[in-house]
């Protein structure tokens, strides 16, 4: 197997793409599999902030086999369980995750791997796994090939890694629809602000959201001749960063950020990636403008503050401001103590808070609240970024 600096390019290209459009993912695998020269691929996304249930999509494998793996076989398959449980960005091969000698005495190895050509090679990378969201990219090798290609798929598997990672972030920003859908939507609540800029930084189209943020110039600003900028120094720099790499060429760039507003201390998470505007791609909402050249897309999303979640809190479990606040705190590794003296309260008041909270939410012990009120926290933040 050989990748060329161009190939990676070219699927760095479609995994942008897809970050846009959700669709593209089964060019991206289908790519991905012609490319390595044998490799069968596949990519599972489960993102529970987007409300979908876990999706998979895979190039090469027999579909009789790839039904089985989802109907029985994805419960008993011994490479899983590590894969699964690894942090985000770990890069893993098949044996990392179970040695030969143990999956060969399975019913997972002998049903589902040895009829399929002894696909005992591969491996992966985790792109994301947390409470919220699982990503996991990976590849199956028969073992006749693994010599010869199993050394070079995990460091595809690598490389491609991170523009993946940035990808995923790009559409759950995009609250998992692809920017045709977003591209004409109204201001409203929630929805990030969406840029898309030339090599000379002139803008090319703005979401209703982004078009007030501009309008205010408090974090984005564009000047007479339609060149944007960001008006604080840290993120003008990265931005300034960005905008350097499609000047030359860089097709993998990307990079995230934070920019803030001064006067109301708004702070928004500021994702760019290079937006494919050629070859197969097609956006209408720039073909109006006919922007044919290198692009730059620009996510900014609001960052969530603590009265944002205490809000979100009262709204899912029927809390008050003071239990949902509360309630936040513990989760926050904050005593009950710690609590009563920052709010000048008895302690009483503030375990009665938490047991009313706890009784709202059909939980008995401390523990069960602060998991079920830090996993809603962090789905709301999820949402929000």
């Amino acid at each position: 197997m050989r990748i060329s600096i161009q190939d990676v390019v070219d699927l760095t290209n479609r995994i942008f793409a897809a970050s846009i459009d959700p669709d593209g993912w089964q060019s991206v695998i289908d790519e991905v599999g012609r490319l390595s020269g044998g490799v069968r691929t596949h990519l599972f996304m489960h993102d529970q902030t987007l409300g979908r249930a876990a999706a998979q999509v895979s190039s090469g494998y027999d579909p009789d086999y790839v039904q089985s793996f989802l109907d029985y076989y994805s419960a008993i398959n011994a490479w899983a369980p590590v894969f699964a449980a690894s942090p985000s960005g770990t890069v893993l091969a098949a044996h990392m995750m179970c040695p030969d000698e143990i999956i060969e005495k399975t019913e997972f190895y002998n049903d589902w791997v040895l009829p399929q050509e002894d696909l005992m090679g591969g491996g992966g990378a985790v792109i994301w796994n947390d409470d919220s969201r699982t990503v996991l990219f990976g590849g199956n090798i028969r073992r006749k090939d693994r010599d010869k290609l199993e050394a070079d798929w995990m460091r595809l598997a690598a490389i491609l890694a991170p523009s993946l990672r940035q990808a995923f972030e790009i559409n759950r920003t995009l609250m998992g629809k692809s920017l045709e859908q977003l591209a004409l939507s109204a201001n409203e609540r929630g929805h990030p602000a969406i840029l898309v800029v030339n090599s000379r930084r002139q803008l090319l189209y703005a979401n209703p959201v982004a078009q007030a943020l501009l309008e205010d110039g408090g974090v984005v600003t564009c000047d007479g001749s339609c060149r944007v900028d960001f008006a604080q120094q840290p993120a003008a720099v990265a931005f300034s960063g960005a905008i350097f790499a499609i000047r030359l060429s860089d097709m993998t760039h990307a990079t995230e950020f934070h920019a803030s507003e001064p006067a109301s201390g708004t702070r928004y998470l500021c994702r760019t990636a290079r937006l494919p505007c050629d070859g197969p791609h097609h956006w209408s909402f720039l073909s109006l403008i006919g922007a044919g050249e290198q692009c730059l897309l620009v996510t900014l999303q609001q960052v969530a503050t603590k009265q944002d979640i205490v809000s979100h809190l009262m709204e899912q479990f029927g809390l008050t401001p003071h239990e949902a606040a509360t309630s936040l705190a513990l989760t926050e590794g904050k005593s009950p103590t710690d609590i009563a003296e920052a709010r000048d309260v008895s302690i009483h008041t503030v375990r009665n808070q938490l047991k009313s909270a706890m009784t709202k939410l059909g939980v008995h012990r401390q523990s069960d609240l602060v998991r079920d009120v830090a996993l809603a926290a962090k789905r709301f933040e999820g949402r929000r970024i």
